[in-house]
């Protein structure tokens, strides 16, 4: 498994490099049709940016009748 596969299945909490938990990240951009994030390890200094993408949506109600 990859240090990135590590990561991503791992929830995204430890660094992919050194396994700590002492990460920092900037705010949320869109960027081609997904969100991004800088994200960085405290301890051993690297960087990376986390990739986030609409996979679904939950809880959508609608109060308007839907136009015929």
């Amino acid at each position: 498994m990859t240090r990135e596969e590590r990561y991503i299945n791992g929830g995204g909490y430890d660094c992919p490099v050194c396994s700590s938990d002492n990460l920092g990240g900037g705010g949320l951009e869109s960027r081609d049709g997904a969100l991004v994030q800088d994200a960085h390890c405290r301890d051993c200094e690297a960087e990376w940016v986390d990739v986030y993408k609409l996979e679904s949506i939950a809880h959508l109600t609608w109060s308007k009748v839907p136009l015929t």
